[in-house]
């Protein structure tokens, strides 16, 4: 059977159907006990199924994802994010931070995904300095006009209760950034999306 769902090529597709109707922990491992003793487990995709849903489903378990993790070779930025994304969903979202800091380590460089992920779990922390930090690598890397990673950025930052530091702490990332440049890319983007520069 495994044979068959690998030539046909639907194996993937029947992996995450049997997923999505997954409905607990132990039916999971029974559905990872399948396609590990099938040997489709090593292959990349799977794993980064397997991964995906342990972390972000309300019944996954994030001590079970973190090994699934640990397991993949050479994880890509979507298995980063998927673990990152299911530690900032816990009660203690500290263990997001520290992938975040570990993948960076790693010479991963984040996307415009990871960052929203990185602010939630933040967020409820009130570790201004790792906010402010989260947001100065958003700047230096152009992404702040993500209106993703601008909400989670303005949501962090709510959370946190401290607006008059947080600006504060963003004008000085702008400055050294160039102020200007980041007022230009914010003038450009308004452009773009069609609201014409102001009337006079």
């Amino acid at each position: 059977m495994v044979q068959l769902l690998w030539k046909n090529g639907s194996a993937n597709q029947t992996l995450i159907t049997l997923l999505e109707n997954c409905k607990s922990m132990s039916e999971f491992k029974k559905i990872r006990a399948f396609f590990i003793s099938s040997g489709l487990s090593q292959h990349h995709p799977f794993a980064s199924i397997l991964l995906y849903f342990s972390a972000v489903s309300s019944w996954g378990d994030m001590d079970h994802s973190y090994r699934i993790f640990l397991q993949i070779p050479s994880p890509t930025i979507y298995n980063w994010n998927s673990i990152i994304r299911g530690f900032s969903r816990g009660k203690n979202p500290n263990p997001s931070v520290s992938v975040f800091v570990k993948m960076l380590r790693f010479g991963v460089w984040p996307d415009h995904l990871t960052y929203p992920f990185v602010a939630k779990a933040v967020a409820p922390m009130s570790e201004l300095q790792l906010g402010l930090a989260a947001h100065c690598r958003v700047a230096k890397e152009g992404l702040w006009l993500d209106r993703f990673i601008a909400n989670s950025l303005i949501h962090m930052y709510g959370s946190g209760g401290e607006i008059g530091s947080a600006q504060r702490g963003l004008m000085k990332c702008y400055e050294k950034l160039g102020f200007l440049e980041f007022y230009a890319g914010c003038v450009c983007q308004v452009w773009r999306l069609g609201l014409g520069p102001p009337s006079v």
